[in-house]
């Protein structure tokens, strides 16, 4: 008997979300700052996903051809996904003092820190850290 695929079903965790550790971007040590983040195949990213698609055909409709995207654009999109799949955080300072979480505070840092914001993307998008064994 083969697996079963349902034991592979990632849509309640992806909507549960889970906690991920960020980790300095050369040592990759623990920085014990905590973010926790809904997975690429959540109802609010899914949601996201197909308004961004919706734009990007209007806009084609407009311009009667294809029309691409500037790399801040591209980067904007990235942003806005992992703004919009991100729930909360703890033990997150920035300059000094205790950041709150907000989405203008998510969407600052991951816009300032590149390094932040690629790891927020990968937890989002690896889709085994939203299966259960």
């Amino acid at each position: 008997m083969g697996i079963d695929i349902a034991s592979m079903d990632t849509s309640d965790a992806s909507n549960s979300g889970i906690e991920i550790e960020l980790r300095h971007p050369v040592t990759d040590a623990a920085l014990g700052a905590y973010i926790t983040v809904l997975g690429i195949e959540s109802e609010i990213a899914r949601d996201l996903r197909d308004a961004q698609t919706r734009k990007a055909q209007q806009t084609m409709q407009r311009a009667g051809r294809m029309v691409f995207d500037s790399p801040q654009a591209l980067k904007d999109r990235r942003i806005d996904i992992c703004v919009a799949c991100t729930k909360s955080w703890r033990n997150m300072t920035y300059k000094g003092a205790d950041l709150p979480f907000s989405v203008p505070n998510a969407r600052m840092l991951y816009g300032q820190f590149g390094w932040m914001l690629n790891q927020v993307d990968i937890a989002i998008a690896d889709i085994g850290n939203f299966l259960t064994s």
